[in-house]
């Protein structure tokens, strides 16, 4: 994924097209890109995020808070 540090905030769109681009680059067994999406837009799957607690909000940085 091309984000990281200080290159913006993802929203859902960002999320499920970097999500596409990973299935369609490890090609695994009848899944394709779009074809997540489309599961996604009609419901019928889900994305469960492990670690979330984890990740930090926010970063201290020469002592601001970023």
């Amino acid at each position: 994924m091309e984000y990281g540090h200080r290159r913006g905030n993802w929203h859902r769109p960002q999320l499920e097209q970097a999500l596409a681009q990973w299935v369609d680059r490890i090609q695994p067994d009848g899944l394709t890109g779009e074809l997540l999406k489309a599961q996604l837009a009609a419901g019928t799957a889900f994305l469960l995020l492990d670690g979330l607690d984890e990740v930090p909000v926010c970063a201290i940085r020469d002592g601001r808070r970023i």
